[in-house]
C-alpha cells in the first residue's frame, strides 16, 4: 500500500499531516487497514447480525419510551454505494447504529451562582476536550428541560453543526452535568453493542469530508436529517476495535513525526540565524563561501530564504558586497559630487516652477549613524537623493462614476504595488481607469517610475510597467540623476519596511507621511557602485529564486504522491474503473448546476430557485470563464437559457420542493455522496474555486444572497456586455426598454429604482468585471 510504504516522506510537509490522517480514515471506513486482520480473524459475528443486536435494543428501549420511535428512513439504492465493502461488513444510516440527537435551539437566560449549569456549544470545544472556563450558565429549571431531548453521557460524541469550525467534535469524558446547544450528540442504544473509540473515529472521517464540502460558505451548516441518513459502512463488533487498534498507532505516529520536522525546522532556522549573522559582522567574501556549501541542506524552508534575501539587503546598503569591487576601482566620481549634481537639478525645477522649495532638514548627527560606510560613500537625507512626490486624487467622493465612465489612464492602487512583489517587481495590473475628468484632478507618471506605499501596505515597493495614475495613498520617486538610483532606493525601502511600520499610529488604516520618508538617514553609495551593486543584488536574488523553485518543486513532489496515494485510497480492489479521476471524467452540466446547488446551499443555509440558477450560471461563464454549456439570451424572464431550463427540472441529481419562498432546487439524498465528491475532486478545483469566488460577491451586504439582487448584478452585466459600456445612463436606459414579465413588471427599470442600479454598477466596477464584459 502506497500511504504505507511512503508514509515517512509524506510526513516531510507538515501541510500534509491533516491529510495524511483523513486519508487513514478513508482506507479505515473502506477496510483496508484491516484486510490482515480479517485474513487471520475469519470467524467473527457478521455487521448483519450486530445491526439485528442493535435493532432489538432500540425497539426496547422504544416500549419502555426511553426514546422515541423515528421516523422510516430511506432505503439505500445502488446508486448511493460508493463502493464494495469488506465480506462481513453492511452499509447502513448512521441512525440505524448511533442515537443521533441535537441541543437546545433556544437561547436560555443567562444566570449565576451554585444552582446553575454549563450551557455548551461549539465554542466551548478547546482541543479535542470541552472547556468549561467561558461557557454560558443556565437555571435549573432550563437545564432539566434541555437534558429531557439530549441528556448527555460518558462517551457520547459531541459534533459541531454550523460555522467554521463544522465537524469539530469531542468524546464526553468526566463531568457530564451540562446541557448543549446547536451541537449534534452521538450516543449509543447499548454501549455493549458499540465500540465508542470507532464512533469517534468515525465522526472525525465525517468531520474530514463535511469540513471539505462546507468550504467557502458564509455559514456552513449540516442539518440532523443529513446526518441520520449519512450512509456509513459498519463493520463487525471486534473489527471495529482493531480498526481504532491501527489507526490510533498510524495517528501516533503522524504526530511523532510532525515533532521531528519542527525539530529539524527549528535547527536549521537556527544555523541560518547564526550564519547569515556572521556574514554581516565578519569578512563577507569568507563567510559567503561557507554559506554556499550548505544552501541545500539548510536553505529548504521559505522563511529562511526570506531570511537570506533580506541579509543580502542589508549587506548591499552597508557596502558589503562590493568591498572587493572598490579595491579594484579606487578612481570613481566621489557620493559628494553626485549629491551636488541632483540638489542643482532640483533648484532648476524649483526655478522653473515645476516643484515647490522644499524645507531644510537638520544635519545628520553622530548619535543618529546606524553603522559605519566605505570612505567614498556619504549619509545623507533621503529626500536629497531625488524627487520624492505624492500621487494624486482630488476629486471626492473617491469613487465616483464620473472619473471612470470610458476611462483610459490606468489607476494604480496600493493593491496593485504589493502584488509587484510577485512579478518581478513589476506593476501589471490596475482594476480601474481614470477618463479625461479624472485625469485632470490627478496626475500621469512615467512608464518606469519607483511607487511606494504610505497607507494600507505600508513601503511596499514597485515600477510601473505603463504609465498610470495612482492616489495621494503612493509615493513616486524620480531619479534626476540615472535610473539605477531608483534601484538602489526600492533595495532601502525594502529593508527598512518594517523601521517604516513602525512610524504609522496604529489606527484601523495605518499611514505614514511623506515627511518620514524624507527625514530618513540613507546610505549612498557612488553612482557607478550603485550599479554594480544592482547587478549584484540581481544576481543574488536569483540564486533566492532557484532556491525556492527548488523548495516548490520538492512540495509539487510530494503533492503528485499524495495525489497518487488519494487515487489508491479511493480506488476498490475490485472496480479499477474507480479512480477518483475517473468517478468524475469532466463535469456535465447536470453536475454543474448541483454543485452550484450544493455551494448555494452551504453558503446561505436555504436553496434557490430557477432564477438563481439561471443567473449564476451566466457570470460562472461570462465572468469566471467557466465551460458552462448553454447560451444565454435576453428575454421576458430576464438573462435565460431555455435549454437550462428543461435540464434543471430533468437533472438526475436535483428534485423540486415548494418553500414559503417557492419552488426552489434541492440536492436528491441518494445524490449528495456523489456531489460531495464532485466537490473533493481535484479536478474540479477551478471550476469550485469559481463559484466560492462568485458565493463571496454574492455575500456581499448588497446582495445577501438574496434572489433578485443577483437579478439585478446578473442584468447589470448582461448590459455591460452587450452595451460595451459602464456608464449609468446608458444602462438605465436600456433597463427602461429591456422587456419583462416578471411579477406585474412590465421593464427592468420598473423592477429596480434607478439608485440600487447604480449601487449595483458600483461593485461590478469595483470587482474589475466591467473590463472583462467590455472585452469580450
Amino acid at each position: 500500500m502506497q500511504l504505507l510504504e511512503h508514509f515517512h516522506k509524506l510526513s516531510i510537509y507538515p501541510k500534509n499531516a491533516k491529510e495524511l490522517k483523513g486519508l487513514i480514515l478513508q482506507l479505515a471506513v473502506q477496510g483496508k487497514l484491516t484486510k490482515k486482520w480479517r485474513e487471520i480473524n475469519s470467524n467473527v459475528e457478521p455487521a448483519s447480525e450486530l445491526l439485528e443486536r442493535i435493532k432489538e435494543e432500540k425497539q426496547r428501549l422504544i416500549a419502555k419510551k426511553k426514546i422515541k420511535k423515528e421516523k422510516l428512513l430511506p432505503q439505500i439504492t445502488k446508486d448511493e454505494i460508493p463502493n464494495e465493502l469488506p465480506e462481513d461488513w453492511i452499509w447502513c444510516r448512521f441512525q440505524e447504529v448511533f442515537d443521533i440527537r441535537d441541543g437546545t435551539h433556544d437561547s436560555p437566560k443567562n444566570v449565576t451562582g451554585t444552582n446553575s449549569y454549563p450551557l455548551i456549544t461549539s465554542k466551548d470545544f478547546k482541543n479535542g476536550a470541552i472547556s468549561f472556563l467561558n461557557a454560558k450558565r443556565i437555571s435549573k429549571e432550563d437545564y432539566i428541560k434541555i437534558i429531557q431531548r439530549s441528556l448527555v453521557e460518558e462517551d457520547d460524541i459531541l459534533f459541531s453543526m454550523i460555522g467554521g469550525n463544522i465537524g469539530s467534535q469531542v468524546m464526553v469524558k468526566g463531568d457530564t452535568n451540562f446541557a448543549i446547544k446547536n451541537v449534534a450528540l452521538f450516543k449509543y442504544y447499548k454501549k455493549s453493542l458499540s465500540v465508542p473509540s470507532f464512533l469517534k473515529k468515525f465522526s472525525e472521517h465525517i468531520a474530514y469530508s463535511l469540513q471539505n464540502k462546507a468550504s467557502g460558505g458564509a455559514q456552513p451548516f449540516v442539518s440532523l436529517t443529513f446526518l441520520r441518513q449519512l450512509l456509513i459502512p459498519f463493520p463487525p463488533l471486534e473489527e471495529q476495535k482493531a480498526i481504532v487498534e491501527i489507526v490510533e498507532q498510524l495517528f501516533k505516529e503522524i504526530e511523532q513525526l510532525e515533532q521531528l520536522t519542527d525539530k529539524r525546522i527549528q535547527l536549521k532556522e537556527d544555523f541560518v540565524v547564526s550564519a547569515l549573522h556572521r556574514l554581516q559582522e565578519n569578512n563577507t567574501q569568507e563567510e559567503w563561501v561557507y554559506l554556499q556549501k550548505h544552501f541545500k541542506t539548510f536553505f529548504t524552508e521559505e522563511n529562511n530564504i526570506k531570511k537570506l534575501r533580506e541579509t543580502i539587503l542589508q549587506l548591499a546598503v552597508q557596502g558589503k558586497l562590493t568591498k572587493d569591487w572598490r579595491k579594484q576601482n579606487p578612481n570613481i566620481e566621489p557620493t559628494l559630487e553626485l549629491l551636488e549634481r541632483i540638489k542643482a537639478e532640483k533648484q532648476q525645477l524649483i526655478t522653473e516652477k515645476k516643484i515647490k522649495k522644499e524645507k531644510p532638514l537638520p544635519p545628520i548627527t553622530e548619535d543618529e549613524i546606524p553603522y559605519g560606510l566605505p570612505e567614498s560613500w556619504e549619509w545623507c537625507k533621503m529626500q536629497e537623493v531625488g524627487l520624492f512626490r505624492r500621487g494624486k486624487s482630488k476629486h471626492r467622493p473617491r469613487n465616483d462614476i464620473k472619473l471612470f465612465v470610458n476611462g483610459k489612464y490606468p489607476l494604480v492602487q496600493t493593491g496593485d504595488i504589493s502584488a509587484a512583489k510577485h512579478k518581478g517587481g513589476f506593476i501589471t495590473t490596475h482594476k480601474s481607469s481614470y477618463n479625461d475628468f479624472g485625469l485632470a484632478q490627478s496626475i500621469l507618471w512615467d512608464k518606469g517610475t519607483l511607487c511606494i506605499t504610505i497607507a494600507a501596505n505600508i513601503a511596499e515597493t514597485g515600477f510601473l510597467s505603463y504609465d498610470a495614475c495612482f492616489p495621494d495613498s503612493v509615493v513616486g520617486f524620480t531619479s534626476l540623476s540615472e535610473d539605477v538610483i531608483s534601484k538602489y532606493v526600492q533595495f532601502f525601502i525594502d529593508i527598512t519596511k518594517s523601521d517604516l511600520e513602525r512610524y504609522a499610529p496604529s489606527t484601523a488604516q495605518k499611514n505614514i507621511n511623506l515627511g518620514i520618508l524624507f527625514g530618513l538617514n540613507f546610505p549612498l553609495p557612488p553612482l557607478e557602485e550603485q550599479k554594480v551593486i544592482v547587478q549584484k543584488v540581481n544576481t543574488l536574488m536569483g540564486l533566492c529564486d532557484q532556491l525556492e523553485v527548488q523548495i516548490k518543486t520538492g512540495k509539487e513532489q510530494s503533492e503528485k504522491l499524495m495525489q497518487s496515494v488519494l487515487r489508491e485510497v479511493f480506488t476498490t480492489e475490485e472496480k479499477e474503473e474507480s479512480k477518483i479521476e475517473d468517478l468524475i471524467p469532466n463535469i456535465n452540466k447536470y453536475m454543474q448546476v448541483a454543485m452550484i446547488t450544493q455551494k448555494m446551499e452551504n453558503a446561505f443555509g436555504f436553496n434557490h430557485g430557477k432564477v438563481e440558477k439561471q443567473k449564476t450560471s451566466f457570470l460562472l461563464k461570462a465572468i469566471k470563464k467557466q465551460p458552462i454549456p448553454y447560451n444565454f439570451e435576453k428575454s421576458n424572464y430576464g438573462t435565460f437559457s431555455w435549454e437550462l431550463s428543461e435540464d434543471l427540472d430533468s437533472s438526475p441529481f436535483l428534485c423540486k420542493n415548494k418553500t414559503d419562498k417557492g419552488l426552489v432546487y434541492q440536492i436528491k439524498l441518494d445524490k449528495q455522496q456523489e456531489i460531495l465528491t464532485a466537490l473533493n475532486a481535484p479536478e474540479n478545483s477551478s471550476f469550485v474555486q469559481a463559484i466560492d469566488e462568485l458565493v463571496q460577491v454574492y455575500q456581499n451586504p448588497l446582495v445577501a444572497g438574496k434572489t433578485d439582487k443577483i437579478e439585478l448584478l446578473n442584468t447589470i452585466c448582461k448590459l455591460i456586455l452587450d452595451l460595451k459600456s459602464k456608464d449609468l445612463d446608458i444602462i438605465y436606459k436600456a433597463m427602461q426598454d429591456w422587456q419583462i414579465k416578471q411579477d406585474g413588471y412590465s421593464t427592468k427599470a420598473d423592477k429596480f429604482l434607478k439608485k440600487d442600479v447604480e449601487k449595483m454598477l458600483k461593485l461590478v466596477i469595483k470587482l474589475g468585471w466591467d473590463k472583462d464584459l467590455i472585452k469580450m
